[in-house]
């Protein structure tokens, strides 16, 4: 039962549709295994691609055994010239053995021949025997019973893997780069050994390598395969805390180099990597805040460090796609959220905010949420101060439409009131190189008189003074609604 439950969905849905077909697999699966057995000695050449998929479903044991034997006798039979065929008898012998789960006699065979198919120089027997690798790779890690170490089984393979990726993309340049799938293929058994082993092994060096080979690689290529690639094994070795610190500033400082990048795809890719990096690194900060009832804790080593990488995400939003800018947008705000007091990012807010930005509805919308996380951290009193400081830089705006959209943004933001706050969508739709209207007045009008209300009677004189001195026919008019 409790192999059923572990099981995918898609198994599921595959046994579900076989029970409602009535179809008496066992008996399927014996006619099968029996037609395979007849073409291996016939024909073993059409066979064996085809006994790649049956290996795929079969579940039991004898008859995987007895397969294993039948091509472990064609791999010594057939010539080595024979690469197609020879592609799938070295994939199918490991494939095999590790559903076996190979004892030490068998996988030293195995890694006598592995070698000699690594060499051969056709691309895809060397791309069949990597994945055939990852295969018993695969097997081995799950079914290491030594404590606190590596098998012998472990070891002998490992020894194989890393010294062909070291000389094949890792260290030493591949012959193979122009070609996609040996170079996942590569990076993929990387990835794995280094999760999987490298905690055992002493003095390894196979991350900080694979770091400065990411580095040259992923700055350079055009290929969004290989890039993600890399990048989503990367992450993952954040994740699974495989990386010591001092390997995991680098890879957070070549994200940030990725994510400067000019080309948005391959930019925006990179944000993933950087976020993990952020908030893995942010670990012990994100704990203090939650003991804290979510108020973000002032932490000035980790602030300093942030600010930089906020630098960059508001000059990626000034610089990219209006698709690209609201991503961008989104993760700066729960950046904001989570990471950085509101009195820390004010100042820099508003500067984006008073900017000439393409994209003035994203830098509004991280506006509305550095002020609303402000009120949640009881930031109201110094927010209002700081807006009233601010208010004449707003004011002296050579552009009337773009100076009313502007304050009408930051005074939303900063209220209280919940049926005010719906206008904020429409406010975001109507951006400030827009026409000025009556509807843009009318919002303007209400959010600056509700701002005003909530002052106290010097700051209300204060907020007055500032408006008089400007004699635009909007200004005036909400002088005269106060």
């Amino acid at each position: 039962m409790e192999s059923v439950s572990n099981e995918s969905l898609v198994a599921k849905n595959v046994r579900f549709f076989i029970e409602k077909a009535n179809l008496d697999v066992r008996s399927s699966m014996q006619l099968l295994y029996d037609i395979f057995g007849q073409l291996l000695e016939d024909n073993f050449s059409l066979a064996l691609p085809h006994l790649i998929q049956f290996c795929e479903i079969c579940e039991n044991r004898q008859q995987i055994r007895q397969l294993y034997n039948v091509v472990l006798g064609l791999q010594e039979r057939v010539a080595m010239e024979d690469t197609l065929s020879q592609q799938h008898i070295i994939y199918l012998l490991c494939k095999m053995a590790a559903l076996l789960v190979p004892s030490m006699t068998e996988l030293t065979h195995l890694c006598t021949i592995i070698p000699t198919y690594l060499k051969s120089t056709q691309l895809y027997i060397r791309d069949a025997t990597l994945s055939g690798v990852i295969c018993l790779l695969e097997c081995l890690v799950t079914s290491n019973t030594t404590m606190g170490g590596l098998s012998e089984e472990l070891h002998l393979l490992r020894n194989i893997i890393v010294n062909y990726i070291v000389k094949h993309g890792i260290i030493d340049e591949s012959f193979a780069t122009f070609s996609d799938t040996h170079t996942k293929l590569v990076w993929t058994l990387n990835f794995y050994l280094i999760e999987n082993t490298s905690r055992f092994v002493p003095e390894c060096n196979l991350l900080s390598n694979s770091i400065i080979s990411a580095n040259n690689i992923l700055k350079r290529t055009t290929n969004l395969d290989i890039y993600l690639c890399i990048l989503n094994g990367l992450e993952r070795l954040i994740l699974t805390c495989t990386t010591a610190r001092p390997l995991l500033e680098k890879i957070e400082k070549l994200a940030l180099d990725l994510v400067k990048l000019d080309n948005e795809m391959f930019s925006v890719a990179a944000l993933k990597l950087l976020l993990t990096c952020i908030y893995h690194s942010s670990a012990e900060q994100l704990e203090n805040t939650e003991r804290s009832n979510g108020i973000v804790q002032d932490e000035p080593e980790i602030i300093i460090q942030q600010i930089e990488k906020i630098e960059i995400l508001f000059a990626k939003i000034r610089t990219t796609t209006p698709q690209g800018a609201k991503i961008f947008g989104d993760v700066l705000c729960q950046l904001i959220r989570d990471l950085l007091p509101p009195n820390e990012i004010l100042t820099k807010v508003f500067k984006e905010l008073m900017l000439n930005q393409p994209n003035p509805d994203i830098i509004a919308t991280v506006t509305h949420q550095v002020f609303r996380s402000a009120i949640d951290s009881s930031y109201l009193a110094l927010l209002q101060e700081w807006l009233l400081c601010s208010l004449p830089n707003f004011l002296s705006f050579s552009q009337i439409n773009k100076s009313v959209w502007c304050l009408t943004v930051v005074f939303l933001s900063a209220s209280l009131n919940q049926h005010l706050l719906k206008l904020f969508p429409e406010v975001l739709s109507l951006p400030s190189y827009q026409q000025l209207n009556e509807r843009e007045i009318r919002n303007f009008i209400v959010s600056a008189r509700d701002f005003y209300r909530r002052l106290e009677p010097p700051q209300k004189a204060k907020f007055r003074e500032i408006f008089q001195q400007n004699d635009c026919f909007v200004y005036q008019c909400l002088l005269r609604c106060l």
